[in-house]
């Protein structure tokens, strides 16, 4: 103690400090949060990811975008500047 200075605790704020240091284990998985846990993480960012590539290979076809299949696709072999050349 500083000068006879005494602290005075919080009760609301020893309490959540306590909470935050036990949060790992008293997180109940139910099947709601794991249904919002696989939405945030998989099917949300996938249509995202849908969304985009179609925007891009709809707004943008003569960049080749569609050509080269950005979904998975593979890229042509040869350009047709490579084949005027031959």
């Amino acid at each position: 103690m500083v000068h006879s200075m005494e602290v005075k605790k919080n009760k609301f704020i020893e309490q959540w400090a306590a909470y935050r240091e036990n949060s790992e284990y008293l997180y109940k998985w139910t099947p709601k949060r794991v249904i919002g846990i696989g939405l945030l993480v998989g099917v949300i960012p996938y249509y995202l990811y849908r969304y985009i590539v179609y925007s891009v290979e709809n707004q943008y076809p003569n960049y080749g975008a569609a050509e080269y299949g950005l979904l998975g696709g593979s890229p042509p072999k040869y350009s047709s500047q490579e084949d005027e050349n031959k």
